[in-house]
């Protein structure tokens, strides 16, 4: 692959849990970003963490090439907004937030909050 791909980051990538939004199955999608050189991939479905589960497995076998980072897209306040687990603790933050649609000032410490609009 180009040396480009390999700086890249893909911190919004979409698997077929997001509905018709995309069609890659997640096996696939991290398989395609370790091929493409990618250093880490941000898993970030809409509304669901359905396809944590398959990209953890499929991760085992590449974890020495990429990193994977579980997110979500959902929507708060009228904006698109992404939010990354930071870490293990931000993971259990991450489904907390999906079960109850908020996110407390403790789960923030774990999470990035990212959102395109102003």
């Amino acid at each position: 692959m180009e040396e480009k791909y390999s700086e890249r980051v893909e911190l919004n990538l979409h698997t077929y849990m997001s509905g018709f939004v995309s069609v890659i199955r997640p096996r696939e999608a991290i398989e395609t970003a370790v091929q493409m050189g990618h250093r880490a991939v941000g898993v970030t479905d809409f509304e669901s963490v359905q396809s944590f589960l398959e990209v953890a497995t499929c991760h085992q076998k590449h974890r020495d090439k990429i990193k994977v980072i579980y997110g979500i897209r959902t929507f708060a306040n009228d904006a698109n907004v992404t939010i990354l687990a930071k870490n293990q603790a931000g993971l259990k933050a991450l489904y907390q937030v999906v079960s109850t649609g908020e996110i407390t000032p403790e789960q923030r410490k774990n999470l990035l909050v990212a959102s395109a609009y102003w």
